[in-house]
């Protein structure tokens, strides 16, 4: 039988805790060389509507010790609207109801067997929290208790989540140039993740006197500047861009979810026009940072260095464009799949239907 779980199922399976345990035993594997992931990939092309893309993204990822190998894949139009002065991607719900596709399958590595199919959409925000959550238990000062967070979506909520479970969180400063979208925000988690969390009216405020700062925006540009960032901080971002190159130089740690660089194909007839993302950031240069910056997998696996004083300023996030690694994917997909029949939760769908009998 396939299992089918929708993301209320997985959501309601999973604690943050369950993902950052999966994410950090799947990084180690793979810092240790036993398990493997490929880059993601973007096949982009524009639709009927101007200034609309639409883009297919997968990417994938092994881990032998598990027994599984997953595929993660989504069917997105895009477009680069400007919200509060600077340009941001997003994805347009163009499908009945105002919905996205998006699936993660789950496969044997013993039989080829496909597992289990999941939606993606909560485990993809899951896994980038908790990998955030995993990197600032070996960067950010044990005693870090101030959270500025940029951001009240649902990758925030994530980041919140986990660096709370990371670190002794007793006060989050969050802002979104939307003040009913922080007000929202703060509201919410205040309840579920019983932590104080003020929402602020100005960027600055978020980020002067935190301990760690966490940008999980959608923004084309930077949304934290370096002047505000001072001596002993961990910082963490979900895309490269939302740190100013001046942050980027006062760094003195800087680890990567991974190295591996996106692929992202165009029609070439259309090449010139299409949209700037993945790496064509406006006001990045990246002069400041090293050629071989280490990944999570070497840092957990004791390969990599992470915070030698109190006053380094540490970071992690995507910056070696190929986003977080598939391992990522498999692994708390395979979790999810484990508790869903351990708990019998979910539908089952004949294997059959998806066996054929030609080899192509």
């Amino acid at each position: 039988m396939v299992w089918l779980l929708s993301n209320e199922d997985v959501e309601n399976l999973l604690t943050m805790r369950d993902c950052m345990d999966a994410i950090g035993e799947a990084h180690r594997e793979l810092g240790m060389g036993l398990a493997v992931g490929r880059p993601r990939t973007h096949t982009c092309v524009p639709t009927s509507r101007e200034g609309y893309f639409h883009n297919l993204k997968s990417i994938d990822g092994s881990i032998p010790s598990k027994g599984v190998s997953a595929l993660r894949l989504s069917s997105d139009i895009i477009f680069f609207p400007v919200v509060g002065g600077k340009q941001r991607k997003d994805k347009l719900p163009a499908l009945p109801g105002g919905t996205f596709l998006g699936l993660i399958l789950l496969f044997s590595t013993e039989n080829g067997e496909l597992l289990a199919m999941l939606q993606d959409g909560y485990i993809q925000t899951a896994r980038v929290g908790a990998s955030s959550g995993v990197a600032a238990k070996y960067l950010a000062r044990k005693e870090a208790s101030v959270l500025g967070l940029f951001g009240s979506g649902s990758q925030a909520r994530t980041q919140a989540m986990a660096l709370s479970l990371a670190r002794p969180i007793r006060k989050i400063k969050v802002y979104s140039p939307n003040p009913e979208h922080r007000n929202r925000f703060a509201i919410e988690m205040e309840k579920k993740i019983g932590v104080e969390i003020v929402p602020v009216s100005h960027p600055e405020h978020a980020a002067r006197d935190s301990d760690v700062i966490s940008a999980a925006t959608n923004s084309l540009k930077p949304v934290v500047q370096g002047d505000w960032v001072e001596e002993g901080m961990h910082l963490t971002a979900v895309t490269v861009c939302e740190f100013d190159d001046l942050a980027y130089k006062k760094m003195d740690v800087i680890v990567t979810s991974t190295r591996l660089q996106t692929i992202i194909s165009y029609p070439p007839k259309v090449a010139a026009r299409a949209p700037k993302f993945m790496g064509e950031y406006e006001g990045i240069t990246r002069v400041s940072l090293p050629e071989n910056v280490p990944e999570l997998s070497a840092l957990v696996a004791g390969e990599a260095h992470g915070r030698s004083s109190d006053s380094d300023i540490t970071f992690y996030g995507s910056i070696g464009w190929g986003g977080g690694p598939g391992i990522q994917f498999a692994a708390v997909a395979h979790r999810a799949y484990e508790l869903a029949k351990q708990k019998g939760v979910g539908r089952e769908l004949p294997l059959e239907w998806f066996l054929e009998k030609i080899h192509p």
